[in-house]
């Protein structure tokens, strides 16, 4: 199931995406848990 602050923060990083703002690298849990979270069916919703 997804949290409040699973569905905001998936579409924060989404929305970051247009603007060319990358995650930092050095963020690894972030972007392990995007990768996660997007590639859950409900995500491409």
């Amino acid at each position: 199931a997804y949290s409040i602050a699973d569905v905001t923060g998936l579409v924060a990083i989404d929305f970051m995406k247009p603007a060319r703002i990358k995650v930092p690298e050095d963020c690894a849990n972030v972007l392990r848990w995007h990768q996660a979270i997007s590639s859950r069916p409900s995500a491409a919703a």
